[in-house]
């Protein structure tokens, strides 16, 4: 129950700091791997397209989670 709670709330975080600073790519980037290891991959999909339109740091990052995220859309 507190991994959970603990969960939800880093989301929460997250989101707000984009909200702040929309290209934030670092917040941006571990929004999408939290989605990922919950088993969004949807919408981890999105927010790694997203990124790769503003980032200059995470690029290679993004790149490597975005090919986890299509193998596991394949399973």
């Amino acid at each position: 129950f507190n991994e959970q709670k603990k969960k939800e709330l880093e989301e929460q975080n997250l989101n707000t700091v984009i909200i702040l600073n929309p290209k934030n790519e670092e917040a941006t980037f571990n929004l999408a791997k939290l989605k990922f290891k919950d088993s969004d991959f949807e919408g981890s999909k999105k927010l790694v397209e997203k990124l790769f339109i503003f980032c200059k740091n995470y690029c290679k990052k993004g790149q490597d989670l975005k090919i986890q995220i299509e193998n596991s859309l394949k399973k």
